[in-house]
């Protein structure tokens, strides 16, 4: 079990890594967790959560989820 959850971290690591994924391919779930990952992450890096601000990394994130909410509407 444990090793199930560092596989799905590590490719949300990955996902994150990428310059210009599309979220919009991700379910609301899967987007929370990337979020949650980067807020957690930036409690051992300082000036994580503020790069991927300024990378437009959670504003590409909450637009996701946002599209994801329209469509089950």
């Amino acid at each position: 079990m444990h090793c199930i959850r560092l596989a799905k971290l590590a490719r949300r690591k990955n996902i994150l890594k990428q310059e210009h994924y599309d979220f919009n391919l991700l379910d609301t779930l899967t987007l929370c967790k990337l979020l949650t990952t980067i807020i957690r992450a930036d409690r051992f890096t300082d000036g994580l959560l503020i790069s991927f601000f300024e990378k437009s990394t959670i504003l590409n994130i909450l637009k996701a989820i946002k599209q994801n909410q329209e469509l089950l509407r």
